[in-house]
């Protein structure tokens, strides 16, 4: 398993106790706007890895 696949798990689990904290308490701490923009950036460098993996292939 790479490193960015359990960075990816890490990162889920912490979204889960961020929300359960913030519902113990009755505290909005959770931002989804963030959460989504850390995934996007997570999700493009595996992109950028594979394109670059793709043309060393060709």
């Amino acid at each position: 398993m790479s490193l960015i696949e359990l960075a990816i798990r890490f990162f889920l689990i912490a979204i889960v106790v961020e929300i359960c904290y913030g519902l113990l308490v009755k505290c909005h701490t959770y931002n989804f706007s963030d959460s989504i923009s850390s995934l996007q950036l997570g999700m493009i460098s595996r992109l950028v890895g594979l394109l670059h993996y793709a043309l060393l292939v060709l």
